[in-house]
């Protein structure tokens, strides 16, 4: 009895790990330590040969930082996520895709991201997708990012891969690795996320989508702005869009 009572309860705690809370350890003013509870997609060992998805060499969409897309798109989308969430990796890889040639592509979106990280893995990736920003590649370099997680876990993050990822991509070597080397990026990203927790965004992924004009210069959680949280199905998203493109003057 007892064990059939444990297993009617499993998918209830899957489906509430599926949005990964972020807490705040410590009150440090100057250095707040962030830490996640993450999920991680437990792969061993990060030797294998570096997957480099094709469709980055064929982007048709401008990259610019970390926005996919035209400055000019009527609609934005803002995601919040995690290297390490194993549900943002899903996304990343099959439906963002889906919202990137049917929106991005046609002008109608622009889609910006923020990678949250807490020291360790999702800290050296998100950094590495910053110096590969430096480069107007930060969209392509995350695409490599997941998919090579999804086959490695965190182990796919150690500074050479990270490196061997970037020379894949084509990226100017030299200019990549002294970027990652030098550390630059990881207390913008640290803050970044302190300023995304103290304002209440406790999961990821975690996505506004709304009119641009309305979002430009605004803060999460963006007014007027629909939210969704979680690594929920493409149309979904869709409706969401189309709701905030039939709002456009």
């Amino acid at each position: 009895m007892e064990r059939k009572k444990a297993l009617r309860n499993k998918p209830k705690r899957r489906r509430r790990r599926s949005l990964l809370p972020i807490l705040i350890v410590g009150g440090a003013a100057i250095a707040a330590v962030l830490a996640f509870i993450l999920l991680t997609s437990g792969g061993e060992g990060g030797g294998g040969p570096a997957i480099i998805p094709t469709p980055g060499s064929t982007r048709v969409a401008a990259q610019t930082g970390t926005v996919l897309g035209e400055e000019t798109a009527p609609v934005t989308v803002v995601e919040y996520f995690s290297f390490t969430c194993p549900h943002c990796g899903n996304f990343a890889l099959h439906t963002a895709p889906l919202i990137e040639k049917d929106y991005v592509e046609t002008g109608r979106v622009k889609f910006e991201l923020h990678a949250l990280a807490a020291k360790g893995p999702s800290l050296d990736a998100a950094a590495g997708a910053l110096c590969a920003a430096d480069q107007g590649r930060y969209w392509d370099y995350h695409d490599v990012l997941f998919a090579n997680y999804d086959a490695a876990g965190s182990d796919a993050y150690a500074a050479d891969r990270l490196k061997e990822y970037a020379a894949g991509l084509g990226l100017d070597a030299a200019s990549f690795n002294a970027c990652l080397d030098s550390g630059q990026y990881e207390t913008a990203v640290l803050d970044d996320t302190k300023r995304v927790v103290d304002v209440g965004i406790t999961a990821t992924p975690n996505f506004f989508i709304g009119l641009t004009k309305d979002m430009k210069d605004s803060a999460p959680p963006f007014p007027g702005a629909r939210n969704i949280v979680g690594a929920q199905q493409y149309d979904v998203f869709k409706v969401a869009i189309e709701d905030a493109l039939g709002k456009v003057p």
